[in-house]
């Protein structure tokens, strides 16, 4: 693969997002890689092969993130079974554009699907407690005020990157009542709370969810209050990653800014981004899908691999 088509991938990739702001990073990778690939000057299926891997470790380097590392993981496997099963060198390029158009539908519709599948647990006057950016937790109270139900939010700052006061915003500009709270508070306010919502970068075998960090923290202290924790997320962040520990996760870093403020004055700052709550924490995981429970997850791993068809 040619520099200047490993270069087409991030700027395609930059570009498809500033024109579709609202989509996620990696909901555009399948479409940027799969039109990158069906242009290659690749002859053969070897060289195919090696581009796509080209492909996927440019992607995964220019976008560090768990979400990007899960959808290019799952391009990658689709990609290579439909090319084994191709008959000629042309069927295997039309066969990567399928595989990146589907996964990029997939993304288009995940949100109306996810948002219906979670209204029956939406009780009419419920407080709800959100943490991270989520357009699928966005899109689900979005549903649920337009079905008339009346609740109340609560969004949590979700520092180092603050995330919570963009959420809080558009929430509000929904017309929804928000308070915000700072991230350690949440054990005050839990007994107010009636369930948790948020959404997920990844969802690993366990059924367990990598999120923004305090996620898994949260889950502690809704389970000792037996509040529901929930989790909105797209069937395309399922991943075949099976964490043990919070040392499994890859070293994922924000705002680096805070990190060398601390470093001016010798103290080091933890600037991890996310963390992973294990499934015994999570009541349920409404997807595109369907409802699961945590242990469910394997079985539609199972489903997704080896039925994509």
């Amino acid at each position: 693969m040619a520099n200047d088509e490993i270069k087409s991938i991030i700027v395609g990739i930059e570009q498809l997002k500033k024109q579709n702001e609202e989509r996620e990073i990696a909901d555009l990778i399948p479409l940027v890689l799969s039109q990158t690939l069906n242009s290659t000057k690749a002859k053969t299926i070897m060289e195919l092969d090696e581009n796509l891997k080209l492909a996927l470790a440019t992607t995964k380097t220019h976008f560090p993130s768990n979400s990007v590392a899960a959808i290019c993981d799952l391009f990658s496997f689709l990609v290579k079974r439909r090319i084994q099963n191709c008959q000629d060198f042309s069927d295997c390029k039309d066969q990567i554009i399928e595989v990146g158009k589907k996964l990029y539908e997939i993304s288009l519709s995940s949100r109306t699907k996810i948002a219906e599948f979670a209204q029956p647990f939406i009780g009419d006057g419920a407080s709800i407690l959100v943490h991270g950016f989520s357009h699928c937790v966005i899109a689900t109270l979005k549903e649920a005020a337009k079905n008339n139900k009346q609740f109340n939010i609560f969004v949590t700052e979700g520092r180092p990157s603050s995330s919570g006061k963009l959420v809080a915003q558009l929430l509000k500009n929904e017309g929804m009542p928000v308070t915000m709270i700072p991230d350690s508070a949440v054990a005050r306010n839990i007994e107010k709370i009636d369930m948790i919502l948020i959404g997920a970068d990844v969802v690993a075998e366990s059924g367990g969810v990598v999120s923004q960090i305090g996620a898994y923290q949260i889950s502690i202290t809704a389970a000792a209050f037996r509040k529901p924790f929930y989790v909105a997320v797209e069937s395309n962040r399922f991943s075949r990653i099976y964490p043990l520990s919070q040392r499994d996760l890859p070293a994922e870093k924000i705002n680096a800014d805070l990190i060398n403020q601390y470093a001016d004055i010798g103290i080091t700052f933890d600037g991890l981004s996310s963390d992973y709550t294990p499934p015994s924490y999570i009541a349920l995981l409404f997807t595109d899908i369907g409802v699961f429970t945590p242990s469910a997850v394997s079985d539609q791993l199972i489903s997704l691999y080896n039925n994509e068809n």
